[in-house]
């Protein structure tokens, strides 16, 4: 993205040169023919999701600078999301924040959902009990999640069947094998970028600063789980980590090393499930870290997360949003903007009370 005093207009991507050509404008679906206020294309292992002013807007709020400026807790007091969103894919924190950037939408969109009968954390709760059992999987369960995670509602069009790899993983968390699966409904998947990155990240780990001030509450009913609950999981998660890296963390082109590491993830899951997000936190289980049915409920919501980020992001181990939208058989540079008809910068909280965490437009 640049302003109209830098690019005047935008042209497209030249296949056969490799190369931007700028020589004529060349308008995107929208007929966008310049990048001015275009910096909100997908990014992180929920790319798909975490874009448009309101995400990054709410990860300023909550995680960001604006909270540090706003004297609440912040996980980091010197990014702003706003100004720089591409800190998740490439800044000194961007081997977390690929991770953190993708838990921060499944704790604020996913994890509190309770509408029209359809209770998240209770699902998963029936999904644990199933798999105690030895029960199938049920898709049109993991479909709804789909769902929600793209849409804000169960139904919807978009939705990808996990259902096979939260087979793989839940065989390698739980340690056995789960029968038959159930039959799937059939959808119509999203398109979604695969080409190479726009941006290589940095791959070396970091470490995020740590907050000063726990906070009150949570939005799933439950108090915030205690640093001898999060130790326990994660204790439990190093056990399984090859399985893991095996099954969800190689990229399809596994000559290349994976910008998702399991070191990444961990530290990321530790940081979102503390309680350091005011009132939110990735749950990983919560009361006694020896009950064991709770553990089981914190696995299937591990599991449901890591199985949408292989179909997002981890497989094609990409960080960015990729350019995969033709117009006449070329790749429009304003393709920035938005992709598929749909404009990122008007990509705005739902709820007026919301509103005011959006970033503003460039």
């Amino acid at each position: 993205c640049a302003p109209k005093s830098q690019y005047p207009v935008t042209g497209y991507w030249d296949d056969r040169r490799i190369e931007e050509n700028h020589q004529t404008a060349f308008s995107n679906e929208l007929g966008r023919t310049d990048v001015e206020g275009c910096c909100w294309w997908g990014r992180g292992v929920l790319r798909e999701v975490t874009r448009g002013r309101c995400s990054f807007g709410k990860m300023n709020y909550y995680i960001g600078k604006r909270a540090a400026e706003d004297g609440r807790p912040s996980l980091y007091p010197n990014v702003d999301f706003c100004e720089f969103p591409e800190a998740i894919c490439a800044s000194e924190f961007s081997n977390e924040l690929r991770w953190v950037s993708g838990m921060f939408q499944w704790v604020m969109d996913v994890q509190p959902y309770n509408r029209n009968g359809f209770n998240y954390i209770e699902k998963i709760k029936e999904i644990a009990t199933d798999i105690s059992h030895g029960g199938a999987l049920d898709s049109s369960f993991f479909l709804d999640v789909d769902c929600i995670l793209k849409t804000g509602s169960v139904k919807c069009d978009q939705a990808i069947d996990i259902t096979e790899t939260m087979e793989n993983l839940v065989s390698a968390m739980f340690d056995f094998k789960l029968p038959t699966l159930s039959p799937t409904r059939t959808t119509n998947p999203s398109n979604s970028p695969t080409d190479l990155p726009t941006v290589s990240p940095s791959t070396s780990p970091s470490y995020s600063p740590s907050a000063t001030v726990a906070p009150t509450g949570s939005p799933i009913i439950f108090a915030y789980p205690s640093e001898e609950f999060i130790g326990a999981i994660i204790e439990d998660m190093l056990t399984k980590q090859v399985a893991i890296e095996q099954k969800i963390l190689i990229p399809s082109n596994s000559e290349e090393p994976s910008f998702y590491s399991f070191d990444g993830f961990l530290e990321s899951m530790k940081i979102m499930a503390d309680g350091t997000v005011p009132g939110k936190y990735f749950y990983v289980g919560h009361d006694k870290p020896t009950n064991r049915e709770l553990k089981k409920r914190a696995l299937v919501n591990i599991a449901l997360f890591l199985a949408h980020t292989k179909t997002v992001a981890v497989q094609a181990n990409i960080c960015d949003e990729q350019n995969v939208d033709r117009v006449n058989n070329k790749l429009p540079l304003s393709n920035a903007c938005g992709q598929f008809g749909e404009s990122y910068q008007d990509l705005r909280c739902p709820h007026a009370s919301e509103s005011f965490m959006e970033c503003p437009p460039d």
